[in-house]
């Protein structure tokens, strides 16, 4: 969290002593809601577009649903079951390298789960890849919110865990609508993607200045 400088003079005179203030409630505040907001928004839209996927998976690999089903189950365990140990991470390297090599691991997993051509090797590829990136990439960002305001904390808590939501009601039928037209395997790939820095940027820069603006609006009134 950023912090501004300030000047005190000590209690027995002499020079001053600098003390760190912290920015809360900012402009840039809103862009880290923005940044969870997003991260939610990825990892629960590919966690849960799975279902999509199911039967293509399942037809392609001759295997019943029970059998395909396991892909999800191994990645939910997984998930919840690192939830803990990827905040102790956040906390000792910083969200930002946490959420880093999160996303690199969840791209990966998804990049070679598409080259799998037995069943086996996808619970390994997907389940531990999505599993783990997902949960380098959704705990933290939602972790670090809180530090960054005061006033608003639970209006930017709310906001940045709704991206949770609204991942999962958007990605699945732009998956669906990729596997009808590509296959499962290069859906896969299209997600394990990630978009240009600069499109990152800019989406979070326009989200990040609504949400101020919005949080504005909302001090005026209250």
């Amino acid at each position: 969290m950023p912090a501004e400088r300030v000047r005190r003079p000590p209690a027995g005179g002499g020079q001053t002593e600098p003390r760190v203030k912290a920015a809360t409630d900012t402009g840039r505040a809103w862009l880290v809601v923005a940044a969870a907001f997003s991260s939610s928004f990825v990892v629960f839209g590919v966690v849960y577009s799975f279902g999509v996927f199911l039967q293509p998976i399942a037809d392609e690999f001759h295997a019943d649903s029970a059998a395909t089903s396991a892909f999800f189950s191994i990645t939910a365990a997984v998930y919840y079951g690192l939830g803990a140990f990827a905040g102790r991470a956040a906390d000792r390297f910083g969200p930002r390298a946490v959420v880093t090599a999160g996303a690199a691991i969840l791209g990966l997993g998804l990049g070679l789960t598409a080259l799998v051509d037995q069943i086996w090797a996808g619970y390994l590829t997907y389940g531990l890849g999505v599993g783990i990136g997902g949960a380098c990439c959704y705990v933290p960002p939602l972790a670090a919110v809180g530090g960054w305001f005061v006033k608003h904390r639970n209006t930017a808590l709310g906001v940045a865990a709704a991206g949770t939501g609204a991942g999962t009601m958007a990605v699945p039928p732009i998956a669906a609508a990729l596997i009808h037209h590509f296959g499962w395997r290069l859906t896969d790939v299209s997600f394990s993607v990630p978009p240009p820095r600069s499109s990152c940027s800019a989406v979070r820069s326009w989200f990040g200045r609504r949400l101020f603006s919005a949080s504005r609006i909302l001090r005026g009134v209250l």
